[in-house]
């Protein structure tokens, strides 16, 4: 039978591999600043300005506001200029940034992702300093890579026929209020999930999960040009049978003043990971790569341990075994990894969002062990589409960001809902919930 709090939260694009209801919780009380958003939240994004955190959000009512953190005091806000062309239908705002070392002082930048039928998006690009609109053009895919890589120039992956499966790079520059493309790099790599990636000169190096080229072209002529996403789950099997791959993860640089691609060099791990395409019990996965600007350091969790990068040579000075495993889908355990990360300024604590919609973990980097584990807006979530039988428009409940206060033993998570929710990592709780929206939720 299907159970429609899945299909729902699937349908919406959701990350999330759901977890039952399986008990009850008291949610913290949340507390109501004297203005909030209307609806759901499009854009949330932590910067840090001095030693000031601040939090950027752009919600439905098309207005960006600027709140402080952690005492959520409104410092401005201003209707965002909003972008409508055509048939264009805008389906919702997808920042994707990859950390780089630009992040903790540059606040200039969000990504919106706008689509027309199933086509690759088309993606905006607002400069809140500005307080204006660029559009960037087609990108690579659902999720787009993109990101700010210098207060003056944007990254971000393009479609291209020619190079299907290979990333393609380009490069823009803000200049004069315009955005004007500049350097097109080919990757003759197949990037299974960006970790990190940085600009440095004119060198883009980018930190990546990926296949063997051997793998890759195995899995292709299976496949026979057939987008394994639009298969059968039962044909999708049977293409996959007996396909065994190798996931590392590499480092790709290339010079955007010769527009060459450089070199891609393996970066972890030295010896061989096999596995079969299918087979869980050895899956090697990997997270967002946290960057500590403080100890200019890169922390990776992966399914097997934690990973300590030097951010200058992006080399793996430290393998600390950490196997952590959290209940979900079912009560199956899996490995604790993200599609985003957070380290603290001490390279303590490391934070990971198990699922998209909400259930939030905390590592003790220096004790391997788990010090947080909640789960209170994903419930929250199911809770509310507990009797929904088919959602009529896409929602926005996914967690858009998270970051540690400097100073401080908080752990701050906003979502797609508006909830900011606030953690003392050091007791390993909730302390506070604050609606900066006012969206359906219960």
């Amino acid at each position: 039978m299907l159970d429609r709090r899945k299909f729902l939260l699937g349908t919406c694009g959701s990350l999330a591999s759901l977890m039952g209801l399986n008990r009850d919780l008291s949610f913290a009380q949340a507390e109501r600043p004297p203005w909030i958003h209307e609806g759901t939240l499009h854009i949330a994004r932590f910067v840090m300005r001095g030693n000031k955190v601040l939090l950027y959000t752009v919600g439905d009512d098309v207005v960006c506001a600027c709140w402080e953190m952690p005492s959520c005091k409104l410092v401005e806000k201003f209707k965002a200029p909003f972008l409508r062309e055509g048939r264009l239908a805008e389906l919702g705002f997808m920042p994707e940034f990859i950390e780089s070392p630009c992040r903790p002082s540059f606040a200039g930048g969000f990504a919106m992702g706008i689509f027309q039928g199933n086509l690759d998006p088309d993606v905006c690009f607002l400069h809140i300093e500005r307080r204006r609109w660029y559009r960037v053009g087609q990108v690579y895919g659902i999720r787009p890579l993109i990101g700010c890589i210098a207060p003056d120039r944007l990254a971000y992956s393009v479609s291209d026929d020619e190079n299907q499966g290979r990333l393609v790079i380009q490069t823009a520059i803000l200049r004069d209020d315009k955005l004007l493309p500049d350097k097109r790099c080919y990757l003759p790599i197949q990037v299974g999930w960006p970790i990190y990636w940085d600009y440095r000169g004119d060198t883009l190096r980018l930190l990546y999960a990926g296949f063997g080229e051997k793998s890759f072209q195995e899995i292709r002529q299976k496949l026979q040009n057939k987008q394994l996403l639009d298969l059968e789950p039962e044909e999708s099997s049977r293409l996959l049978k007996d396909i065994r791959i190798s996931q590392k993860i590499y480092l790709a640089t290339f010079n955007l003043q010769s527009n060459k691609f450089v070199e891609s060099r393996l970066v972890y791990p030295s010896q061989e990971i096999e596995r079969d395409v299918l087979d869980k019990r050895t899956e090697f996965s990997v997270s967002r790569g946290a960057y500590n600007p403080a100890d200019k350091k890169l922390y990776v969790l992966t399914s097997r341990n934690y990973l300590v990068l030097s951010a200058d040579g992006l080399t793996v000075e430290t393998e600390v075994p950490l196997t952590i495993r959290i209940s979900i889908l079912d009560k199956k355990d899996v490995p604790l990894t993200g599609y985003l990360s957070a380290v603290d300024t001490t390279g303590q604590y490391l934070a990971v969002p198990a699922t998209g919609i909400g259930r939030v973990c905390v590592v003790n980097l220096s004790k391997r062990t788990l010090v947080l584990d909640d789960n209170t807006h994903e419930t929250r979530v199911l809770r509310t589409f507990e009797n929904v039988a088919f959602p009529f428009v896409p929602v926005q409940t996914a967690v858009l960001d998270m970051m540690f206060i400097p100073e401080t033993p908080l752990l701050a998570m906003i979502t797609g809902t508006g909830d900011l929710y606030l953690y003392n990592v050091e007791k390993g709780r909730l302390e506070r919930r604050v609606l900066l929206a006012q969206s359906f939720l219960r």
